[in-house]
């Protein structure tokens, strides 16, 4: 498969979640949480992606259980998934998010999105919080613009933050 083929196959995989997350927040009229992996390249579904997501779902499970009305894990081309409606305000969804993503292990590859009724994500900058590059510790979004880093380089360091992980380096 070409590459651009792929790359037309995960954005189609992000509006179909995109879809799914307007159509959990009109059927439920709640905020909706969408837990993902920040794994950078074309394959999103490696065995070590798989294995980290895992870890992703336990723990929203778990830290949500008493606020989860809806649940749905998605795979495809842009990896997996979890979407869940949540009987919390999205504010607090956020802020609780941003804790799990700012104190776990893993959390550094975590993208836990919360939606608004109004269908729209509640950014970190809203709450005061930016996100550092994984590689060198700066802005994460400069880092990104300006092409600082590979993706080979950011794969690296992804695939042994959840090596690592593994390994009991907690």
């Amino acid at each position: 498969m070409k590459s651009n083929n792929l790359w037309e196959l995960i954005l189609i995989d992000r509006e179909k979640r995109y879809d799914l997350i307007c159509e959990t927040i009109e059927k439920y009229k709640l905020p909706v949480l969408c837990g993902k992996l920040n794994y950078a390249g074309e394959n999103k579904n490696t065995a070590l992606a798989n294995k980290a997501f895992n870890v992703l779902l336990n723990l929203l499970k778990d830290d949500f259980k008493e606020y989860i009305v809806f649940e749905k894990i998605l795979e495809g081309f842009d990896g997996k998934a979890v979407v869940m409606a949540l009987n919390l305000s999205a504010d607090y969804a956020k802020k609780f998010s941003i804790l799990i993503e700012d104190s776990h292990t893993l959390g550094r590859i975590f993208d836990i999105d919360i939606y608004d009724l109004n269908k729209v994500p509640l950014s970190r900058r809203d709450f005061g919080y930016s996100r550092p590059c994984i590689i060198c510790g700066l802005n994460a979004r400069d880092c990104i613009a300006l092409k600082n880093h590979s993706y080979e380089d950011v794969i690296k360091k992804t695939n042994d933050i959840i090596i690592n992980y593994f390994k009991g380096e907690r």
